[in-house]
């Protein structure tokens, strides 16, 4: 649905041919059993890196991040 709408499409999977149809080129991570969510976080990271800096803001500096200071 999405991608009739037009909008860019960044599939992350162990088995490309989940994305058929979907996007030409996948990002494909090894299948590692129940480990392999935890080898797509990394290409995850980059990519919002990489949007964040296109985008002007600085990942380094969130907003609305309130200090919390406690004094025992």
């Amino acid at each position: 649905e999405v991608k009739a709408r037009g909008a860019d499409v960044i599939v992350i999977t162990d088995k490309a041919g989940l994305a058929d149809g979907i996007d030409d080129k996948p990002i494909v991570i090894p299948s590692n059993g129940p480990m392999t969510a935890l080898g797509a976080v990394m290409p995850i990271q980059l990519i919002a890196y990489e949007l964040a800096m296109l985008r002007g803001i600085n990942p380094d500096t969130p907003r609305n991040l309130a200090k919390a200071v406690t004094v025992d």
